[in-house]
């Protein structure tokens, strides 16, 4: 059964897409400077369009377009594609029907672990991470399935006859489940819930979202926990309910189920929260039938959080690490001087009606518990902390059945050691206890570890290597990609190919976070997160130029008009920052040109390289980048949220912003919104397209969006990445598009 954990979600990748049909046609015009100026840098939000009204608290979130409107993905080809043919032909409105994956980068199947299951009967290991979902050998530990996903998988269940696998994508509350004889998607259901559960008989799946709500002041009020249950043959949902529970603003963490757990028999499951609290519910009706409330995890004198396991239809262990004074006493009782102490409770539950059959309790604890495995076979349950691994049986709760130190789990305990910040290693126990075997996920290993003699039987190495920042360059029908990766590392491909033309290893300490080709082909320009911006000549092993560039700072570059926009940035000695500026720069070089007085941290150069758009206070800049002064200012449409996006177009005639919820063009003189598309969630990136007569636009949760600015609607939309898009870039030529995701 599922249990949602804690991980980073941090996933990048691209796609190039590309039309071999369509005619370039022009759109706008430029900015006007004259006497208009001064009436159109008023700070007055231009009128939004009908359809679109300012968000408020209470009214519904937009839903992203009808099913009709939606598109499916660009299919891939089979064969490695060459580029689109050179002439006039690029991705335009009448076009966007021919979009064909032309070239993805993917350098590990797995990437980052978020999650491991082990099939009810053993025979193989579904794991998931930020670059996709394998399904391994049980034995061997070779890949069986890469499967095909839409999300980024928190939490994996399987039915009891191991036949179909669910997964819950907790950052876009999307599900999705896959038949295991074929490696096929059977549905994929949005909005399910932040953790899902496939049911014993794979008949239905169950879904829970918590929300915190608030009352008119503003404090925390009840948590709502919503359980969805959906009919896998129609992917239709045929039961919704809700329940309601106390929340404390005591409470550190955020109110969470982390733990769905089916009867043998699927008429019911149990919830289990992050604070302990197990309710009881009829899957059929969905009708809560019971609760049994943890009361040492909510108040001020005694706080806690809880981790879950279980894999089996028969029982699961909660473990709760509570946090006290001893007197429960405050400073308004007189002569009261109360100690801080904490203990671990750690309780077995029946996984088919509300009952706590064991109870462990360890008082004031010398280590943090940094995971919890149950080993549902052999009624034990395994503590990991940072040196230990302690093995306790539920017939004797005084004295651990096996201890492992450092000698029997290094090195995968000695990797987390020397990095504190990594997360702790990932556990899952191989169900029937014939063999005791623990699947172990940690750094770039995958191991089988017999928890009877501490010794490594199997292990499989990943790569978790991610694309982190991308650009692309073409000269007529030649195209080369650029790629930064998570290890801080460079590479330059031919798409056509598949070939790697170059690659600087260690270019960077830590990740590439920014890349730019530099006036041609044969340069490049990348930022780094060990705040670093090199220059680099391909062919040469050593920058040519190294300056400091800070994580805050902006970056936009143009090739043609050899521009390169960052910052200036000042902290103090507290790292807050004090003071930005925006540096114009020679691309090629690095040598400032000029400075703008901006605190903006997004930016976008107009293709023919005159007007620079800014963020910055809410608003959208638009400046005349030759004469460095601002043009005027566009505030964001709705003022319930930031800008998260912004871009302007070729010639800067127009400007767009993107938000929670919405993203729209505007006209940029007279600031009337032309075209603007609802999605349900952040806009995390906008391009136009050379003609300036589409934008693209991609979510927070892997959305692209095509924009017909001349009709304005939203005329394509398609799951083109499984998380964040964090960049989009248009080919000079209009007939590729590159996304970052």
């Amino acid at each position: 059964m599922p249990v949602r954990k804690q991980v980073s979600r941090a996933l990048l990748r691209y796609f190039v897409f590309f039309s071999l049909l369509a005619l370039i046609t022009a759109c706008g015009g430029q900015p006007e400077t004259t006497d208009s100026q001064a009436a159109a840098n008023s700070n007055q939000s231009a009128a939004l369009p009908a359809g679109i009204t300012k968000e408020s608290e209470d009214s519904p979130s937009p839903q992203v377009g009808s099913e009709s409107s939606s598109t499916p993905p660009p299919a891939s080809s089979t064969t490695p594609l060459p580029p689109p043919p050179s002439g006039d032909w690029a991705i335009t409105a009448s076009t966007q029907t021919e979009l064909r994956l032309l070239f993805q980068l993917k350098p590990a199947p797995i990437g980052k672990v978020y999650d491991l299951a082990w099939s009810p009967d053993g025979q193989v290991l579904a794991v998931s991470g930020s670059s996709g979902l394998v399904v391994l050998d049980g034995e061997t530990l070779e890949i069986i399935w890469e499967l095909e996903t839409t999300g980024r998988f928190s939490s994996l269940s399987f039915s009891a006859d191991s036949a179909r696998l669910a997964g819950s994508d907790g950052s876009s509350s999307l599900a999705q489940v896959w038949d295991l004889k074929e490696g096929k998607t059977i549905r994929t259901i949005p909005q399910a819930g932040a953790i899902s559960a496939i049911s014993p008989d794979g008949k239905m799946l169950a879904a829970v979202e918590d929300v915190l709500e608030y009352d008119a002041s503003g404090n925390p009020g009840p948590v709502k926990t919503i359980l969805r249950l959906f009919d896998l043959s129609s992917g239709e949902l045929y039961k919704k309910t809700e329940a309601s529970s106390p929340f404390s603003i005591w409470n550190e963490a955020p109110p969470e189920t982390i733990g769905i757990f089916y009867s043998a028999d699927s008429r019911n499951l149990q919830t289990v929260n992050i604070f302990g609290d197990v309710r009881l519910w009829n899957a059929v009706n969905g009708q809560m039938l019971s609760a049994a409330v943890n009361p040492y995890t909510k108040e001020r004198l005694s706080l806690g959080t809880c981790q879950v396991d279980g894999s089996s239809t028969s029982m699961f262990a909660v473990a709760c690490y509570i946090s006290y004074l001893d007197p429960p006493c405050t400073e308004d009782t007189p002569g009261c001087n109360p100690v801080p102490k904490g203990r671990y409770e750690i309780g077995l539950w029946d996984a088919s009606r509300i009952n706590r059959f064991r109870n462990f309790v360890f008082k004031d604890p010398a280590q943090l518990v940094l995971n919890l495995v149950l080993d549902a076979a052999n009624t034990e349950v395994g503590l990991l902390t940072t040196n230990q691994f302690d093995f306790w049986s539920a017939a004797n709760t005084q004295a651990p059945a096996r201890s492992f130190g450092m000698e029997e789990t290094a090195p995968w305990m000695a990797n987390f050691q020397s990095c504190p910040s990594c997360p702790a290693p990932l556990l899952a126990m191989k169900p029937g206890g014939s063999d005791s075997l623990l699947a172990v996920a940690y750094a770039n290993r995958i191991l089988l570890w017999d928890t009877q003699t501490g010794i490594e039987v199997q292990s499989f190495e990943h790569n978790t290597q991610e694309v982190t920042a991308a650009a692309l360059d073409n000269k007529g029908s030649q195209y080369l990609l650029a790629a930064g990766f998570s290890d801080g590392s460079l590479a330059v491909l031919d798409p056509s190919s598949s070939a790697v033309k170059e690659s600087i290893e260690d270019a960077h300490v830590a990740g590439v976070a920014r890349l730019s080709f530099g006036r041609d082909e044969n340069n490049l320009v990348s930022a780094g997160l060990d705040e670093t911006i090199k220059w680099w000549r391909l062919g040469e092993s050593k920058p040519q130029k190294t300056d400091t560039f800070n994580t805050y700072s902006a970056f936009a570059a143009n090739q043609d008009a050899g521009i390169l926009i960052t910052s200036q940035v000042t902290q103090n000695q507290n790292k807050f920052v004090t003071d930005m500026k925006l540096l114009i720069q020679d691309l090629q070089t690095g040598q400032v040109r000029q400075t703008l007085e901006d605190w903006g941290s997004l930016v976008k150069i107009s293709l023919d390289g005159n007007w620079l758009a800014s963020h910055s206070s809410g608003k959208i800049n638009l400046w005349d980048i030759q004469k460095g002064s601002l043009l005027r200012d566009f505030p964001a449409q709705l003022d319930t949220s930031t800008l998260e996006a912004i871009a302007v177009s070729p010639d800067g005639s127009l400007v767009a912003g993107g938000q929670s919820r919405l993203f729209y063009v505007q006209n940029a003189n007279t600031k009337e919104v032309l075209a603007q598309g609802a999605i349900d969630t952040f806009t995390v990136s906008l391009e136009f397209n050379p003609a300036g007569c589409l934008l693209a636009a991609g979510d927070l949760f892997g959305r692209l969006y095509l924009l017909d600015i001349e009709n304005g609607e939203v005329i394509s939309q398609w799951q083109a990445h499984t998380g964040r898009i964090t960049h989009l870039v248009f080919s000079r030529d209009g007939r590729i598009l590159l996304s970052v995701g």
